[in-house]
């Protein structure tokens, strides 16, 4: 809406626009070439709620020498208006006829001709109809042109007016629409939606038109206000938009700081329209959020009632779910584009009080955040939107079949592999993640049958450890046997059953596999539990009376109860750290072969009474907090709120079979950072008891560094392929000499995994001076607005969320810190060493020859000698050059180019000079039958010479 790049740390030098009069987007019908002369023309407008500011005209109908359309004159009168122009020359245009009351009355200052208008009050999200037609009559040398609109889908049209122009014997051509604003307010959004495009020749052939052609008028230099879009599918609708409020009032923002550089002499009047300008503003993205959302929830409604309807039919077509698809498809890109929308919004007023206060010494963050709260447009939730829009997919996807999913797929099979990688997601990706992924798999709902709640999907675990912090430093350095043990609840603090559970970590070597275990547990009983007092006979007695495990089962939980407790006991565990967190599962029902989970709103909360801060007491845990993300009751040493999402995949293959395709996309792209081995249990003690602990874990650094990346390629939310006409593709001029804009398209390719490293994403870039990507000037950070929402590309920027605890600068940490994966290191040596292979290699042949052969062989081993060393310095150089890069995480072709190619001309070089110098030997050569005597080796000194004559012979001294 109102922010389109961040505000520089310096205030750039303030843009000037030009303002054109009447802003208009333009949509030209593509008409068939079957068609004879039109006579009538029908079209329908639907304008969205909140996109309808006072001095916006929608025509629907445009053609040659007229118009018909409706517009939003002031706060109390809206109107359908058809006018007629004359031809200019002096001919007079005639009222035939007019509706009831219609007003009909000259054009004023627009032109000459006739036009009418009725007062009708529409409304937003309504559908209005409009149909002109055209009857010539030759003899009067003129044609009647009328006006209709319909308020019922067309079932009924009620006149508007009827009007006869002199001399101009058409009938209607040169169809098109458009969208104007003819106020001189440019800050506002309009929009609207064109459709139900249909026309009849003078011989009664009707015509819906499948495509149309845009152009638009530029209102601003250097300004992007404008889109027009035809969409596929069922809604056979032009979109079209005009939006002079994301720039234009964010500049206004800015220049009342800049009027004030550099003398810096800021009075109460200034901080009076400075804040009232950023009211106005905070309550126009507030509105816009608002109505955006109230619009893709009633799309969503539609679209489920259309699935439905479509799911129940005998015979479905095949085309009619791709519809759907296609459909869903868009509302996918729509809550896309209004979450990075308010990302981007929240981001830009954090900046721009930022400067404010900076420059002005007027502090109204404290104020403004209050301002905030009223309208928390950044706080929303799209969770039920995405669960509603998964479960149509999914449906949509499946061509309504029920689902029959092996509740042991993979879980029975002996030859599988199981691979679990975790990544970070920044906030700013974490709605777009989740639409990608849900159209693969489905949101995991663990009760279909119940209504979606935000605490439906928070997990709370609690974490036992002894002051020595055993547990910790097992699982830390990942020694044989290592346990956490943790009491996890799904839902609110109200729920009743607690399972207690054992994660074992098992190294590679042993031939098992990490396990988790679990038992379920009623809340009252646990603390009796955790002291002993309550055995676990008691426990398992009921479990038996019900009958719904099997006695194996009830053994196996029986067993690992008796362990946890006589663990608990005799270690001393206690409560030490909270993890509450949001999950967001995905997968096939009954299928566990691919599982991704996205936990957000991560927070880690320390439960120990160590520093004598009774927090759980004896209790099992504390009690002062519950699921109220992000828990601001609680001081800030008692709380870290992770500022990532934390995605986990987890896949269950045969052997040698590869991951999905999209899976090897997701984890590739620039929406996830590899953190492997990452765990919520070892971070929360590291940053809460930093203190008390002495390792710390090797990820600390990354969070250090701002983890977003630069797409990547195509992988991403995009809208379906829509339709665009040849004249889409350059810039033309209209009649009246106004430059027209037309759409472009983007090619952007699609990224690739590494050979290497498939599963693991590309490093990022360097981004380590946060600082110089702030104050760099963003340009396009605001491209195109859906029909539900604005499509933002974001620049690099500084971490939105800070870390809660910062740790001392003159901290040492006592773990290897490597933010590259080490295997990565360990190619880099493997391919020095191999270089040194052959140049040990090459180094001994040239020892041999050194030694043990005549003067050629000499030559030949201080050539080869020289080979080695070169040889040796070229691949240490490489070394080097590599790891720096590998260390700074640049991005590019790590391959060699120049070195094979260098050493196989070195080698050839010094093979040529040895065959070169062997062959000045004198060939000896007695007799005709080429034999050898002891008299004719008299003079040969050397021991052994190799003969280059024909054949080779191999002479030796007798």
């Amino acid at each position: 809406m109102f922010i389109s790049r961040f505000i520089s740390l310096a205030i750039p030098t303030l843009f000037v626009s030009q303002q054109v009069s009447c802003v208009s987007v333009h949509n030209w019908w593509t008409i068939p070439s079957e068609i004879g002369e039109i006579k009538e023309v029908v079209s329908s407008i639907r304008v969205p709620t909140g996109s309808d500011p006072t001095n916006t005209y929608w025509e629907a109908n445009g053609f040659s020498v007229g118009y018909m359309g409706m517009q939003h004159n002031s706060e109390t009168e809206r109107r359908i208006l058809f006018a007629v122009w004359d031809n200019g020359k002096g001919s007079t245009v005639d009222l035939i006829e007019k509706g009831s009351n219609v007003t009909a009355e000259g054009f004023g200052g627009e032109g000459t001709g006739a036009h009418a208008f009725i007062r009708h009050n529409w409304s937003p999200q309504e559908t209005i109809f409009f149909k002109v037609t055209s009857e010539v009559d030759e003899g009067k040398n003129g044609a009647t042109f009328s006006g209709y609109y319909s308020t019922d889908l067309a079932e009924t049209w009620n006149l508007v007016a009827s009007f006869f122009a002199n001399e101009q014997p058409v009938y209607l051509s040169g169809i098109y629409g458009f969208l104007e604003n003819f106020g001189p307010d440019q800050s506002e959004l309009r929009e609207g939606y064109y459709g139900n495009f249909s026309i009849t020749d003078v011989n009664d052939k009707t015509e819906k038109i499948e495509s149309v052609s845009f152009t638009h008028t530029t209102p601003l230099s250097d300004k992007d206000i404008w889109m027009q879009k035809q969409y596929l599918g069922p809604y056979n609708e032009v979109y079209q938009r005009i939006d002079g409020s994301k720039d234009e009032d964010y500049d206004a923002l800015k220049t009342l700081l800049k009027r004030k550089l550099p003398q810096v002499d800021w009075k109460e009047e200034d901080e009076s329209k400075f804040v009232e300008q950023l009211e106005k503003e905070l309550a126009k993205v507030y509105n816009f959020q608002r109505v955006k959302l109230s619009e893709i929830t009633k799309h969503i409604e539609r679209e489920s009632q259309e699935v439905e309807t479509l799911c129940n039919k005998e015979n479905p077509e095949e085309d009619e779910f791709t519809a759907c698809e296609i459909e869903l498809s868009r509302i996918i890109a729509d809550v896309h584009d209004l979450a990075k929308f308010t990302r981007l919004n929240y981001t830009g007023f954090l900046k721009i009080i930022k400067k404010h206060d900076k420059v002005t010494n007027w502090i109204i963050k404290p104020m403004f955040s209050v301002r905030l709260n009223a309208k928390p447009f950044y706080k929303e939730n799209y969770e039920t939107l995405i669960i509603r829009i998964s479960t149509l997919y999914d449906r949509v996807r499946t061509r309504g079949k029920e689902r029959h999913g092996d509740a042991g797929a993979g879980g029975k099979q002996s030859a599988f592999v199981r691979n679990t990688t975790k990544y970070w997601v920044h906030p700013d990706n974490i709605t777009e993640l989740k639409l990608i992924i849900l159209k693969h798999l489905p949101v995991l709902v663990f009760n279909p049958n119940k209504e979606f709640e935000t605490q439906d999907s928070a997990i709370s675990s609690v974490y036992y450890d002894n002051d020595d912090f055993e547990l910790y430093m097992g699982r830390l350095e990942k020694t044989e046997g290592a346990e956490a043990i943790r009491m996890r609840w799904y839902g609110g603090m109200d729920t009743n059953t607690i399972f207690v559970e054992r994660k074992t970590h098992h190294e590679d070597w042993t031939g098992e596999k990490s396990v988790k275990a679990r038992f379920p547990i009623k809340e009252k009983y646990l603390n009796s539990f955790l002291k002993g007092q309550y055995t676990t006979d008691e426990l398992f007695s009921k479990v038996r009376e019900q009958g719904n495990k099997s006695q194996k089962e009830i053994e196996e939980m029986e067993q690992l109860s008796q362990e946890v407790q006589y663990s608990i006991i005799t270690r001393k565990f206690h409560p030490v750290v909270r993890t509450f967190y949001n999950r967001t599962a995905f997968q096939l029902p009954g299928d566990a072969r691919v599982r991704i989970s996205l936990d957000t709103e991560l927070s880690l909360i320390r439960e120990d009474n160590q520093d004598g801060v009774q927090r759980c007491g004896d209790n099992w845990r504390r009690m002062d907090i519950g699921v109220d993300y992000p828990f601001k009751q609680l001081p800030d040493s008692d709380i870290c709120r992770f500022p990532y999402a934390v995605l986990e995949v987890k896949l269950q293959t045969q052997f040698g079979q590869e991951p999905p395709q999209w899976i090897i996309e997701l984890v590739n792209s620039h929406l996830v950072e590899s953190v492997p081995k990452f765990s919520k249990f070892i971070h929360g003690c590291a940053t809460l008891l930093e203190d008390k602990i002495n390792v710390l874990p090797f990820w600390l650094p990354q969070m250090d560094i701002d983890i977003r990346k630069p797409a990547t390629g195509a992988f991403g939310v995009h809208r379906p392929d829509e339709v665009h006409s040849s004249s889409t593709s350059f810039n033309s001029t209209s009649g009246d000499g106004s430059k027209l804009t037309t759409d472009k398209n983007v090619q952007i390719t699609m990224a690739e995994a590494t050979e290497s490293t498939p599963l693991l994403p590309p490093r990022p870039p360097n981004l380590n001076d946060v600082e110089a990507s702030v104050t760099s000037t963003s340009t396009d950070l605001l491209k195109k607005l859906s029909p539900a929402g604005l499509q933002t590309v974001f620049k690099k920027s500084k971490t939105i969320f800070k870390r809660q605890e910062g740790e001392p600068q003159n901290r040492t940490r006592s773990v290897p810190v490597s933010a590259p994966p080490a295997k990565t290191f360990f190619a880099n040596e493997r391919t020095f060493l191999s270089w040194l292979r052959f140049t040990l290699l090459l180094g001994a042949l040239s020892i041999g020859l050194l030694n043990f052969s005549d003067s050629i062989g000499q030559v030949s081993a201080i050539v080869f000698t020289l080979i080695s060393v070169i040889v040796m310095v070229y691949a240490l150089y490489n070394f080097h050059i590599r790891g720096n890069r590998i260390k700074r995480k640049e991005a590019g072709d790590f391959s060699d180019k120049y070195g094979p190619a260098l050493l196989t001309l070195l080698m050839i070089t010094a093979v040529s000079i040895n065959f070169y110098q062997g062959a000045e030997v004198r060939i000896i050569t007695v007799g005709g039958n080429g034999s050898f005597s002891r008299n004719s080796l008299r003079n040969v000194d050397t021991s052994i010479v190799l003969h280059l004559g024909f054949p080779f012979v191999m002479i030796s001294q007798q």
